[in-house]
């Protein structure tokens, strides 16, 4: 079964902090008062260690040449998904709405996310 596409959708900013516990609990009663404050990392150097181990792992097929995840199919399709920008664009709701009973009864099957966007201005 599926929901319809931005039914109970957040958006989530992430966060990355590096632990390290024996630090912590050294410092915890620095100036004579809880200290619970963490380092933060640069995210950005995570997401991009992140990014090359991936790379390297995926095959050359579904690499397919992309230099960033974000360029591989499998994520554009994603991207393009989770874009709240695209429903602006011309037809959005008719191409995304919900499939009359007919329609159901024929199962025809779902469109690429770049066939819903395709050719529309917004």
């Amino acid at each position: 079964m599926g929901k319809p596409l931005g039914l109970g959708s957040i958006k989530i900013t992430p966060r990355c902090f590096i632990s390290n516990r024996e630090q912590r609990y050294k410092k915890l009663f620095d100036d004579n008062h809880w200290n619970l404050s963490e380092d933060s990392e640069d995210i950005i150097k995570f997401e991009k260690d992140f990014e090359r181990y991936i790379l390297e792992k995926i095959s050359s097929k579904e690499k397919d040449n992309a230099t960033n995840l974000w360029e591989t199919d499998r994520l554009k399709k994603l991207k393009i998904m989770l874009d709240f920008g695209n429903t602006k664009k011309k037809n959005w709701l008719s191409k995304t709405d919900y499939m009359n009973l007919q329609e159901f009864r024929e199962r025809r099957v779902l469109p690429s996310p770049e066939g819903v966007i395709e050719n529309d201005h917004a």
